[in-house]
């Protein structure tokens, strides 16, 4: 329970993780995640005639993409199965995000896949906010995706957002280009 409701994801786990600690508040965000659509919700939608589901998701699914920006915050868990907190690049002390371990990912490719549907992924929030919205990460703070630098460099060298936004989208491409044929058939 929160004294206040959380405005956007990034400042909701930053309220966590001042209140409960890393540990605890990749633990909740998994837990959600692994409840949110269940089994039956995509049996249902099969039925319904679904065949393609929008999937948003954060940076934060290839925050390790950001390793050579500053390895201590971005580097140094497994993107395979570990789920971690990671701060905004732009607003490292307001916001921060919770990474999806990717094996979990795949898990969920698959079972998508096996009720005949394919996702698309919509990467919903970019490295300091990329537009206006509760969606964007770091509401209710300016977006700077287009007009500002990092804050968070280990060595002190800013590097424009949408870079770092590259740097992402290079990562994700990257990864889907490897799937196995079972989870590259559900995207």
């Amino acid at each position: 329970q929160l004294d206040e409701h959380w405005p956007s994801e990034g400042k909701l786990v930053k309220k966590l993780l001042d209140s409960v600690g890393e540990e605890k508040t990749s633990e909740i965000f998994m837990a959600h995640r692994r409840s949110y659509v269940a089994n039956s919700d995509l049996v249902k939608m099969k039925e319904a005639g679904i065949r393609k589901i929008r999937v948003p998701i954060t940076w934060a699914v290839f925050a390790d993409a950001l390793a050579p920006l500053n390895n201590a915050s971005y580097g140094q868990h497994c993107p395979e199965h570990d789920a971690v907190v990671v701060p905004d690049p732009f607003y490292k002390d307001d916001s921060a995000l919770v990474t999806v371990p990717r094996a979990w990912f795949k898990q969920f490719l698959r079972k998508v896949g096996s009720h005949g549907m394919q996702v698309l992924l919509d990467v919903h929030a970019f490295p300091g906010g990329s537009s206006q919205g509760t969606y964007n990460g770091i509401w209710p703070l300016d977006p700077m995706f287009w007009t500002d630098s990092s804050k968070n460099s280990a060595n002190g060298v800013e590097k424009p957002l949408t870079e770092v936004g590259n740097m992402i989208v290079d990562a994700l491409i990257n990864w889907v280009e490897e799937l196995p044929a079972e989870e590259f058939r559900a995207v």
